[in-house]
């Protein structure tokens, strides 16, 4: 991996780390992309989300994360309902981020 892809994705947990610091929630970014999860999210009404942050070439590979994660997230069993995964894609070039929650 290049340095600008790291860059890029880096830039994008950012921006969605002041984003959802702007709804009012404490966020932790795990660098490095050791874990499951690029942000971890704790929401003001109590929950607790992960969070994973891709930016893809093209809406098809956008569209193909998003289905996979639907289908085979991370953590299978939910330990409780306040724990919410988060898959955000985002495509080169465009403003859009496209999600999937589980």
């Amino acid at each position: 991996m290049s340095n600008k892809n790291y860059r890029s994705g880096r830039d994008l947990e950012y921006s969605r780390m002041k984003y959802y610091k702007s709804l009012g929630c404490r966020v932790i970014r795990a660098s490095g992309s050791h874990g499951i999860f690029d942000l971890c999210i704790f929401h003001p009404n109590g929950s607790v989300w992960g969070i994973q942050c891709k930016l893809v070439d093209t809406l098809g590979k956008a569209n193909a994360l998003l289905e996979k994660w639907k289908s085979n997230p991370p953590i299978q069993d939910k330990v409780t309902n306040k724990f919410i995964q988060v898959l955000e894609v985002k495509v080169k070039g465009s403003n859009s981020i496209y999600t999937s929650v589980v």
